[in-house]
């Protein structure tokens, strides 16, 4: 009887168990079926909202975009309207190509001139600085002046051929030059070792003691002359005596000025007797009394190299 009773007690537990089993198979299917219609109601929404925003783009797009059929018969009319009238079309076309034709010579000119104001400002711009001359095309002839020029020159270039003490009488005996070689040689000698364009003279002050100035003139004359057969194809430049201070009367009394001027005029005139050309280099030294200025040079007579630099400026700027 015992045993009967927990069979059915057995049998009640599993009934109950498949029961609650049913029942939670059930409730996971309807969670599943209401998932599953959710997220294809979900899509469905996506899919309309979608297209209705593409539709609105594509208004948008329909709405933005210009009108080709009534561009297209707008230029039908114009031409149209452009064919029937013909002769005033061809007409216009003519004035318009003659104005261009007209605006092209205008435009030519303008280029023309501009050409012109080209080559002007590049011959402007060709033409040397005198400052800038180099003198490597030239040499300097004289006594101890021309030899203080060359030692204080800004232009390395430049061919010096003088000695301290030399005058019209000795250029062409003293051997007071260094010749290429080594060996020692006249002015006329070194003359002779090249050709320049440009030869600068200056004698006259250690001549100045001379009492009869037309041998210094007829001398100085021979030595352009001589000069010229030596360099045929330069130009020959003659300079004038520069003046001297005070200074220079405590190293001997005939250094004055009147000398210097009366001197200076047979310079000029021995330049002119040969074709050289003449250079009054003394008038850029002269002070307001006519006088080389102290401050030109520590014994009146050579110059220090501030006025050696001026020297040299004049005569790039004046042959």
């Amino acid at each position: 009887m015992k045993q009967q009773n927990n069979n059915v007690t057995r049998k009640k537990r599993t009934h109950f168990q498949q029961a609650a089993i049913s029942l939670s198979c059930l409730a996971i299917m309807a969670f599943v079926m209401v998932w599953t219609v959710n997220s294809a109601l979900a899509g469905k929404n996506m899919a309309v909202s979608a297209g209705s925003e593409q539709s609105s783009s594509q208004t948008d797009s329909s709405e933005n975009k210009p009108d080709n059929s009534s561009s297209s018969s707008k230029d039908k009319d114009e031409s149209s309207a452009k064919d029937t009238s013909g002769n005033e079309k061809d007409d216009s076309s003519k004035e318009d190509s003659s104005e261009d034709d007209s605006s092209k010579e205008d435009s030519s000119e303008g280029d023309s001139s501009k050409e012109d104001s080209s080559e002007g400002d590049s011959s402007e711009d060709a033409k040397p600085d005198a400052k800038k001359d180099d003198f490597a095309d030239a040499v300097f002839i004289g006594d101890s002046r021309t030899v203080g020029l060359g030692m204080n020159t800004d232009r390395p270039k430049a061919t010096f051929y003088a000695s301290i003490g030399l005058n019209v009488s000795l250029v062409g005996t003293e051997k007071v030059i260094t010749l290429d070689d080594g060996s020692s040689g006249t002015i006329y000698d070194a003359l002779k070792q090249k050709q320049f364009k440009r030869v600068y003279i200056m004698f006259g002050i250690n001549e100045l003691g001379w009492p009869y100035p037309d041998v210094f003139k007829e001398e100085y004359e021979q030595v352009i002359n001589k000069i010229k057969e030596i360099q045929p194809d330069a130009t020959i430049y003659v300079q004038s005596i520069l003046p001297v201070s005070s200074l220079a009367l405590s190293t001997n009394a005939i250094f004055t000025n009147d000398n210097v001027n009366t001197f200076n005029e047979y310079v000029k005139q021995a330049a002119a007797d040969t074709g050289a050309v003449y250079l009054d280099v003394a008038s850029c030294f002269k002070d307001e009394n006519g006088e080389l200025p102290m401050e030109a040079s520590t014994d009146g007579i050579h110059l220090i190299r501030e006025y050696c630099m001026k020297w040299m400026d004049y005569l790039a700027e004046n042959s």
